[in-house]
């Protein structure tokens, strides 16, 4: 594998060649400073430039297209990442060496007309996108507490780092989705287009050259940006007490999290060892968590360790009995 970066004044292009697949994944990255306020615009955006554009104004045209692109595949998601709430859209084809040419180019034509030439009518998304974006948000919002292990985790971030981005769901807000109309979240993609920090990022088996051409020649998006702000969370206020907090729930299974902030980690440090250090520890089921806790002295139902460099910390997780 051959990774390769290369820097444009409106976006960084990521290389990563290997001949291990058919296929080649572009992946596209929109990213912010965190803010309560734009996690549900940002999960609408999500939900809604992947369904239409312009050109391909309903469902049907768009599935077709696919189909004629030798059935691409298109996805999208949100997520939290130290200060910075990063919005993914992604689209995996065929590598034109097993279609036909000039294929390659035309995916990614494909791939752009969805994400910078939306189906706007009047100054905003269509009614139809619109409601049904908003109620399918709507839906993950009142089910995000119907997962115990990931309220649990949520409380943890709250009560451990609170006034921070880890506090924030990655679902966002109904008070925030309420406020949100169409023309609010058009000219929110207006800006986000012009202002966002962009990734482009190419896995698979391609010629650099033919690929930053495909690139440079298509992406019309042309603002220059500057990362101003550090990516990772430092942990500075740690107590010298371990607090805890309990929830009450009707479970048949009780869910324990303990968090660990990390202080003072180089970048060697918090890249390699506390990776190793985290696979000894829990990360496998030859971990010594694993090994010691769950299967010698059957102390619990499920047991593992994991860690974010980028915030740095470091969790303890474990699926017990509430009597026990």
């Amino acid at each position: 594998m051959e990774y390769k970066k290369i820097k444009e004044p409106a976006y960084n292009i990521h290389f990563i060649k290997t001949d291990k697949f058919k296929k080649i994944r572009i992946k596209i990255n929109f990213k912010e400073e965190l803010k309560k306020e734009n996690i549900v615009i940002r999960n609408m955006l999500s939900l809604i430039l992947l369904e239409s554009s312009k050109k391909y104004p309903t469902k049907r045209l768009l599935d077709i297209e696919c189909e004629e692109l030798y059935n691409v595949g298109i996805s999208s998601n949100t997520s939290i990442s130290g200060n910075y709430h990063i919005l993914s859209f992604q689209e995996v084809f065929l590598n034109e060496s097993y279609t036909e040419e000039n294929m390659n180019e035309l995916s990614f034509q494909f791939f752009l007309n969805l994400l910078l030439d939306p189906n706007i009518v009047d100054n905003m998304f269509t009614l139809d996108a619109f409601n049904n974006a908003k109620k399918c948000l709507e839906e993950d919002i009142m089910s995000f507490g119907d997962v115990p292990a990931r309220l649990a985790l949520s409380n943890l971030y709250k009560n451990m780092c609170p006034n921070t981005p880890l506090e924030l769901v990655s679902c966002g807000y109904l008070e925030d989705l309420n406020n949100v109309t169409r023309e609010s979240l058009y000219e929110y993609y207006k800006n986000m287009i012009k202002s966002n920090l962009i990734d482009i990022f190419v896995v698979g088996n391609f010629n650099d050259d033919e690929m930053l051409n495909i690139i440079k020649k298509n992406m019309t998006i042309n603002t220059i940006k500057k990362q101003n702000l550090s990516h990772f969370i430092k942990q500075n206020k740690i107590r010298n007490r371990a607090q805890t907090i309990i929830d009450e729930k009707d479970l048949n299974q009780s869910i324990m999290i303990m968090g660990y902030k990390i202080k003072d980690l180089t970048e060697f440090e918090r890249v390699y060892v506390l990776s190793i250090y985290n696979a000894i520890l829990g990360g496998s089921p030859d971990s010594k968590l694993f090994k010691q806790i769950r299967e010698k002295h059957s102390l619990c139902y499920s047991i593992s360790s994991s860690y974010s460099g980028i915030s740095n910390l470091q969790f303890i997780s474990a699926g017990i009995d509430k009597d026990n």
